[in-house]
């Protein structure tokens, strides 16, 4: 789910022309949480902002859905956070087997 979906992220970056650079940290973590587009992503276009913020709605609708399924309620404010960590980590850190590319 925030694995995948931060993929998937990581992928539309990658797949604009020219690529467009992984955002920082912090920058992450505020589109995450707060849905907040950094500046250094306002020229994504319509198109591939609107995938992107569609992107992150899907992460938390899937992350609820699945504490919906397991505990009958949504994430808490320290489950989200904790389910953003992980989904920032992957965004703007080279996995595996993108450090193998390198």
């Amino acid at each position: 789910m925030a694995y995948l979906l931060s993929g998937e992220i990581k992928d539309l970056f990658a797949n604009t022309q020219p690529p467009t650079p992984l955002p920082t940290k912090a920058e992450a973590t505020k589109l995450f949480m707060d849905r907040v587009l950094p500046p250094s992503l306002s020229g994504l276009g319509a198109e591939t902002t609107e995938r992107l913020l569609q992107l992150v709605d899907e992460t938390w609708a899937d992350v609820d859905d699945c504490y919906e399924f397991d505990w009958d309620r949504a994430a808490r404010p320290a489950e989200r956070k904790w389910v953003c960590e992980y989904a920032v980590q992957r965004l703007t850190e080279p996995g595996p087997d993108e450090r193998d590319e390198a």
